[in-house]
């Protein structure tokens, strides 16, 4: 039997003699059936209604069988919340504490989870009383069984003393066993989010990045405040507003991260509160228009020529090459790579969506080298055991060839995928191909490039200079 929709009915602040329907599972037929009711308006693109018994009890018998009226947030006694003046407790830093990294390998046909960690003695006379763990003369090293119940006991008992993080090898399907895990230093007593939002972002196709991003902000919203959770589920649009301005106001964060934290809050409201928030109210910061960091040919040029490694110059070459973003690189794999084509398939990019870019002569000799002399047998790029090759690790390759060329300029990996497309504007490419390339849904946002080529700024005339004095 298909699952009916819920209509929460929730008072609101400044009408308490009207309430708004807030639904649930919403279905094209559930809204036409609403329609005709002649209690029912629409204000900004919901549903409301009298606070009247008489009214709720018409609604209740009008869609029996085909929703569920939920008065349970209608009833309850008004919570006595602050307006606008909310008080935010301080950050407080955590303490950085000791990471035990598990590794998964065979023995004797099974599979078991090798704790990788840097000697501690203090630590390792721990580790021997822990329930499931084991010290393996074989391997030299201690040892758990590999189920999703052994990897939740040992963050339990480590709590506190260190953090577990997995091999990139690990595959995750348990959303409880995620949320452990990013919740492995949320101090005794802090709130905490409900599994709930998190499958409902899995339901929605969220990247794995997106669902950390929001996890953690939403925590910081929730801990941010004094009062219990049920208080902050009846803020309003003030509230939130007060919260990130008091981020904006600390200047640590940038425009990019409150607008996002504003979209985890409103999320969080949806979804666990089930009291959506009109936050198309709140005040969100404008972005800068700031013009994308381009590094000049010659510069590209010395930075492959002093990188020796041929690991790490194929990785820049072909971040520059193809115009990758650095996830986009870490998560190749062989068959994305078509030779013969000169080609490569990036399946699943930013969006989730895939798309095609160029492989480059230089980049196909180079990495044809590359194959030869390492071998890698699933992503093009794998860490020293195995998996993905780590972001920070990317970084660091980076920062390293900046230092041995003596380039003191700000760059960051993403300015390698900024020159690509400026460098193919200014070799006569047209702006819509450097789109596709690129990746852009709208054109708009490939038309920066267009702002930062040296080659057309310098074709312009200015009138100055056709005056005669």
């Amino acid at each position: 039997m298909p699952k009916l929709p819920t209509i929460f009915l929730n008072v609101i602040d400044q009408q308490p003699d009207q309430c708004r329907l807030a639904i649930k599972d919403a279905t094209r037929q559930l809204n036409q059936a609403l329609e005709p009711l002649p209690y029912l308006q629409k204000q900004q693109g919901q549903w409301q209604m009298p606070r009247d018994e008489g009214y709720i009890r018409q609604l209740t018998d009008y869609l029996q069988g085909r929703a569920i009226i939920n008065t349970r947030f209608l009833y309850q006694k008004p919570l006595q919340v602050p307006r606008k003046e909310v008080s935010l407790q301080q950050d407080r830093p955590t303490r950085r504490l000791p990471v035990i990294n598990l590794l998964p390998f065979s023995h004797q046909g099974k599979t078991f989870l090798k704790l990788q960690l840097r000697y501690r003695k203090a630590l390792y006379h721990q580790l021997f009383q822990l329930d499931g763990v084991q010290w393996s003369r074989t391997y030299r090293c201690f040892v758990t069984t590999f189920s999703e119940r052994s990897i939740l006991s040992l963050i339990a008992q480590l709590a506190g003393i260190a953090r577990v993080s997995l091999s990139r090898k690990i595959t995750l399907n348990s959303l409880s066993l995620q949320k452990a895990l990013w919740e492995q230093q949320v101090p005794e007593g802090h709130k905490t989010i409900e599994v709930e939002l998190l499958e409902h972002m899995k339901l929605k196709n969220y990247s794995l990045n997106t669902m950390r991003t929001y996890h953690a902000m939403t925590l910081k919203f929730l801990n941010a405040h004094s009062q219990p959770v049920e208080v902050i589920q009846s803020f309003g649009e003030a509230e939130v507003n007060a919260y990130h301005s008091h981020l904006k106001e600390r200047g640590s964060y940038s425009v990019s991260y409150i607008n996002q934290s504003i979209n985890a809050v409103q999320l969080y409201y949806r979804v666990v509160a089930q009291r959506p928030l009109r936050l198309a109210q709140v005040v969100r910061p404008k972005k800068e228009a700031t013009l994308p960091k381009i590094i000049p040919r010659q510069e590209i040029e010395q930075l492959l020529a002093k990188t020796r490694n041929l690991k790490h110059k194929t990785m820049l070459l072909l971040i520059y090459s193809a115009g990758l973003r650095s996830g986009e690189l870490l998560c190749l794999k062989w068959q994305d790579i078509h030779l013969s084509d000169h080609k490569i398939h990036l399946k699943g990019a930013k969006g989730k969506k895939d798309r095609v870019t160029l492989l480059s002569k230089k980049a196909k000799a180079l990495l044809l080298q590359y194959q030869q002399e390492y071998n890698t047998l699933n992503y093009v790029f794998e860490g020293q055991y195995g998996g993905k090759y780590s972001y920070r690790s990317l970084q660091q390759v980076f920062k390293r060839a900046l230092k041995e060329t003596g380039i003191c300029a700000p760059y960051t990996l993403h300015c390698l995928r900024h020159s690509f497309a400026t460098h193919l504007l200014e070799s006569g490419t047209d702006l819509r191909y450097i789109q596709q390339l690129l990746g852009h849904s709208s054109s708009k946002t490939t038309e920066i490039y267009t702002y930062v080529s040296m080659q057309a700024l310098e074709k312009i005339v200015s009138p100055a200079d056709q005056l005669t004095i």
